[in-house]
This record gives C-alpha cells, structure tokens and sequence, in this order.
C-alpha cells in the first residue's frame, strides 16, 4: 500500500510479521501508523522498520524519535 492509512488497515486485516514502513507517508506520518499498530494490543509484538530516502541523518533524528545509542 502506499498511504499510511492503508499500512494500518492492512496490518489489521493481514497480521503481518513485519511491516517496512516508509517515513514520509501521503496521509499520515509513518510514526503515527507505528504508534497505532504498536497500540494495538494484537499487534504491539509486529516488527517495523521504518525507512527513509532523506540523506542527511540529523533530518531523519529530528522526524523520528532514535535513541542516541543506536547507530543509523
């Protein structure tokens, strides 16, 4: 799918294992679709990687919440 509503909608549906979720999303910001997965009880056990084309590594900390100790 290539909205995050649909990402959403279809994590419900399908049950993914994993889910690669891009960060700039049309609709909605791709950590507002991880924190509704992740809030979902059923699903708060689904892996996500979150992906992005943005190059520049402080960008990419300011849009989404990255603990200093993990390396990019």
């Amino acid at each position: 799918t290539d909205t995050g509503t649909g990402c959403h909608d279809k994590s419900i549906t399908e049950n993914p294992d994993l889910i690669l979720l891009d960060v700039d999303l049309p609709d909605i910001h791709g950590t507002e679709v991880c924190e509704k997965v992740k809030g979902d009880p059923d699903h708060r056990n689904t892996y996500i990687i979150m992906l992005s084309g943005e190059k520049y590594h402080r960008t990419i900390r300011q849009m989404v919440w990255i603990p200093e100790q993990m390396a990019i």
